[in-house]
C-alpha cells in the first residue's frame, strides 16, 4: 500500500486560544448529504463541535460560471455583477477562521461547481497584480483577506493517482493566491468500497483522519494520500457487484 504524509510542523495559522472558531464547511459533492462526502464532513463537524459550524450544499446553490466581464476589478470593484448563491458564500468566507472544502474527484477532477466558485472569487482581487513572497505573480488582493482551506476529498478508485489534478489545482492556489493558506488536505480513495464492506478499516481511516484534524487544529499542516486497499482487493469488489 502507498502511502503519503506531507507532514509540516510550520505553524500555518494562529488558533484562536479562549475563542470560538469560525468554520465554514463547503460540500461540493452533487449528491450532497447522501454522497460519500459527506461522511468526512460529518467527522469534521463531529471533531470541532464546540466550535460554530456552517454549513453549505453546492447542489442545493446557484453557482453561475464567471463571464470574465471585469467589471469587479473595474466598474465596481469587489462586486460580481452576477446575483446569484456566491454572494452568499463570500460573506461566510470573509468571517470564517477555517473553510473546510468537501472536494470528490469527478473525472480526475474538482466537481464543475466548485471550480466556478473559485473563478468566482474574482472580485476580492484588485485587479493589480504583484510578485508574492513565493516568487510567484500573484493577483494583488482588494482587502486583506485571509482564507485557510481545509481539502477533504473521496474518490472510487483506489489508486491516490487520481488525486494529483485536484492536488495540484489546491497547490497552485496556494502558491499564487496571497489569500490562500493551506490548512490541511485529506484524500481517501476507495472510500465507498471501503465503507460498505470493511468495517474495520473504517475505523482505521477515521482514526487517521481525526489525527488529521487534530494536527491542523493545533496550528500545524497535514496533509494525507494513503492507499488503503490493494487492487485486488478492488477488482474483487467490482467482480461481486458484477460490474468488472
Amino acid at each position: 500500500m502507498n502511502l503519503i504524509i506531507f507532514d509540516i510542523s510550520i505553524k500555518m495559522y494562529s488558533v484562536r486560544n479562549g475563542f470560538e472558531m469560525k468554520i465554514l464547511i463547503i460540500n461540493s459533492s452533487v449528491y450532497g448529504k447522501k454522497g460519500q462526502t459527506e461522511t468526512l464532513l460529518d467527522w469534521v463537524k463531529e471533531f470541532f463541535a464546540a466550535e460554530e459550524i456552517s454549513t453549505r450544499y453546492m447542489c442545493d446553490d446557484r453557482i453561475s460560471p464567471c463571464t470574465g466581464c471585469n467589471a469587479c476589478v473595474h466598474q465596481q470593484r469587489g462586486k460580481c455583477q452576477i446575483t446569484d448563491s456566491m454572494d452568499i458564500y463570500r460573506r461566510y468566507l470573509q468571517k470564517s477562521d477555517l473553510i473546510v472544502i468537501g472536494a470528490p474527484i469527478y473525472v480526475n477532477f474538482v466537481p464543475a461547481k466548485l471550480k466556478s466558485f473559485f473563478e468566482r472569487l474574482r472580485p476580492f482581487n484588485s485587479g493589480k497584480y504583484k510578485i508574492n513572497d513565493k516568487g510567484f505573480f500573484s493577483p494583488a488582493p482588494l482587502e486583506d483577506n485571509h482564507f485557510r482551506i481545509l481539502v477533504v476529498s473521496t474518490c472510487g478508485f483506489p489508486e491516490i493517482i487520481n488525486f494529483e489534478p485536484s492536488r495540484a489545482f489546491f497547490d497552485s492556489l496556494v502558491r499564487t493566491y496571497d489569500f490562500f493558506k493551506l490548512a490541511g488536505s485529506i484524500y481517501i480513495p476507495a472510500f465507498k468500497m471501503i465503507k460498505d464492506t470493511n468495517p474495520e478499516l473504517f475505523a482505521e481511516i477515521k482514526k487517521d483522519f481525526i489525527i488529521g484534524l487534530e494536527r491542523i487544529k493545533a496550528g500545524e499542516c497535514f496533509n494525507l494520500m494513503k492507499e488503503y486497499v490493494s487492487k485486488k482487493d478492488f477488482e474483487d469488489y467490482l467482480i461481486k457487484a458484477r460490474v468488472f
